[in-house]
């Protein structure tokens, strides 16, 4: 599944959501589980997976002028 925006907010567990707060850049949170695994993947994505080959949403680095992005993951009490 793929939710399009920083902030994303979803049911983890009878008595939690899990809450993502992500910078600007990740446009996109991407969650997928394989088969039957005990768990899930959650990936902040700047841009779909196309974008290599169409360029859009890509964001071009500069030598030496890094780029610092974050993702806080949080769990929360329903209300």
């Amino acid at each position: 599944m793929i939710f399009e925006g920083g902030s994303v907010k979803a049911a983890f567990h009878a008595t939690k959501d899990l809450a993502i707060e992500a910078d600007e850049h990740f446009r996109y949170t991407v969650v997928w589980v394989e088969g039957d695994a005990p768990f899930v993947c959650i990936e902040p994505w700047v841009a779909k997976n196309e974008a290599l080959n169409t360029k859009e949403g890509l964001i071009l680095v500069k030598p030496d002028k890094p780029v610092v992005q974050e993702v806080n993951f949080y769990l929360e009490n329903k209300s």
